[in-house]
């Protein structure tokens, strides 16, 4: 039986309005496949080198907005494997008063 090892493969830094958010995945030596802390994904690895990747914004869908909050639905373009993937982008002044500070969220959904 062979040892399941694990090798950084890509950071893909995600940006929206003023905020971003960094993602990193490793790849495994046995099936070739993405994993996200430490549990895997239905991404498959590319086998290159270590790279940083910023995927494009092709898609934005205003879910909800206020003058002190807002959610979004966001389409990036993952262009080393050919894939999209669909990130809940949320922003929220806090406290909630013109002159809050800006409190942002992403949450993705990797599996679908």
């Amino acid at each position: 039986m062979q040892e399941l090892t694990l090798t950084p493969e890509v950071t893909y830094v995600f940006e929206y309005e003023s905020s971003q958010y960094r993602v990193g995945f490793d790849r495994d030596n046995l099936e070739g496949r993405r994993y996200r802390n430490d549990a895997p994904t239905k991404f498959m690895a590319t086998n290159t080198e270590y790279q940083e990747i910023k995927p494009a914004l092709v898609g934005v869908r205003t879910m909800s907005q206020n003058e002190y909050q807002k959610s979004e639905l966001l389409l990036y373009f993952l262009p080393d494997i050919q894939k999209y993937v669909t990130a809940q982008y949320s922003m929220r002044l806090e406290p909630p008063m013109e002159g809050g500070t800006p409190v942002t969220e992403f949450n993705f959904y990797w599996n679908v």
